[in-house]
Order: structure tokens, then sequence, then C-alpha cells
């Protein structure tokens, strides 16, 4: 019976995650000061989404097709097919790595801005902080944003060429995707974090601590990442729902799970 509790309190965990970009639109539409540095972070994210992401993506779908006929896959055959499927999963995984970690380094200051804001909007209301005394204490929390993008993407990447090597394996390659979705979270419930003196450590174990909230999250915005266009109006909502997911699970009383 408690193990039936717990499973459920898992699933309700990852429907929360999934649930929290629709979430960030409702608010961010509510409120005139986070819709306007919404649109900053928007304008940048769709540059890389229109001339890096799309591109690159068709780009490494023909390469695919290429080298698979060198290698003797003919083409219409099941095995070129199933090998086609898993070269667009491979790449829909990796253009949402791609365009988070490029789109996160060039908004950076905006979605810090953005993250700051929406901290008086959640529930419950994260501590005011004091204002920065100088520029120097600005600038740091961008700084350090951006280091954790290197190393979150790092990881990422990691994953997903792990998974490249064991393609034919099922169950252990999507483990090893979804896992690149998972470290995504990472990236937007640091910004909370990182004003709050909060390192990698304390960012690792957020994820383990909350992997099934953090899982669904990374899952929605993964998928709304690896959409050409539809990726530019998820940034904002990222930034938004990792401050809301960061806010929400620091006020519970059983960290494991979100209730």
């Amino acid at each position: 019976m408690v193990m039936i509790s717990r499973i459920q309190a898992w699933i309700y965990s990852f429907i929360f995650g999934v649930l929290l970009p629709l979430k960030a639109l409702r608010l961010i539409l509510k409120n005139k000061r986070l819709l306007m540095w919404s649109l900053l972070p928007l304008i940048l994210t769709l540059i890389v989404s229109i001339y890096g992401v799309s591109e690159l993506k068709t780009y490494f779908v023909r390469l695919g097709t290429h080298y698979l006929g060198i290698y003797g896959f003919e083409e219409g055959a099941i095995s070129t097919q199933a090998a086609l499927i898993l070269i667009k999963l491979v790449l829909f995984f990796l253009a949402a790595i791609t365009f988070s970690f490029l789109a996160g380094i060039i908004a950076s200051p905006f979605n810090d801005i953005l993250a700051q804001s929406t901290e008086s909007h959640c529930r419950p209301r994260l501590a005011r902080l004091p204002d920065p005394k100088n520029w120097k204490e600005r600038i740091r929390p961008v700084g350090i944003d951006i280091i954790k993008t290197f190393i979150v993407t790092f990881l990422q990447m990691f994953c997903l060429f792990m998974a490249m090597l064991v393609i034919w394996i099922p169950g252990l390659n999507l483990l090893l995707m979804l896992s690149t979705f998972w470290l995504l979270s990472f990236q937007f419930v640091s910004y909370p974090q990182t004003r709050r003196n909060e390192g990698l450590r304390e960012g690792m174990k957020f994820l383990f601590r909350h992997a099934f909230a953090c899982a669904g999250f990374g899952a929605a915005i993964g998928t709304l990442f690896a959409l050409p266009l539809i990726s530019a109006f998820a940034m904002p909502l990222a930034v938004v729902g990792g401050t809301l997911l960061y806010a929400r699970a620091n006020d519970l009383t059983a960290p494991i799970l979100l209730k």
C-alpha cells in the first residue's frame, strides 16, 4: 500500500513538472512586467531557432541518409527505415540541447531578470533578496549561470553520445536520451539557485531530490525546444517555469515528492 502511494506521488510529481510551462504561460500573460522581460529573450531565441537549430537538423538528417547508403542500407528497407527513425530521434534530442545551450548563453542576462521578476509571483513566494550593490554583484550571477550551462550541456552531450553507442539496445538508449531532458531542467532552476549562492553541487542534489518533477518539466520544455519556431516562444516559459518549480520544491516538508 505504501509503495502504491509512493508511485502515485511520483506520477503526480511528473505531471506537475509537465504542466509547469502552461502555468508559466498563464502567469506571463497576466503580468505586464513578465511579458515585457519575455519579449527580449523571445526575439533573440527566435533568431537562433530559425537560422541555427532548424538548419542544422535538416543538414544532419540529410547527412545521416547519405552515410546509411554508403554502409549498405538500401533505400526503403526496414533496417534503413529503423535506422532513420533512430537518427531522427537522436537529432530531436540534439536539437533541444543545442537550442537550450545557444539561446541560454545569448539570452542569459534577460533570463536572469525574468526569473528574478517571477519570484514575487511564486506560490509560495520566495523571500526577497537584497538588491545588488554594484555592477559586479549584478553580473556575477549571469557568469555563474553561463558556466552552469556549459557544464550541464557537456553532461547532456555525454548522455546522448552514450545513447548513440548503445542505440540498438532498447530501453537503455531511450533512458540515456531521456536523461538529457532531465538534466535540461537544471539550467532553468539554476537562476533562483545562483542568486541564493547555491552552486553546482546543490543544483545536482535538487535534480535527484525532485527527480520526477524535474523529469516532467525537462520533458515538456525539451519537446518544445526541439520544435522549430515554437522553441523561441518556449524559452520564457522555461525560465518562469523553472523558478516556479524551485519555489514549490523548497516549500516541501518531504523533499523527495511533490505533493
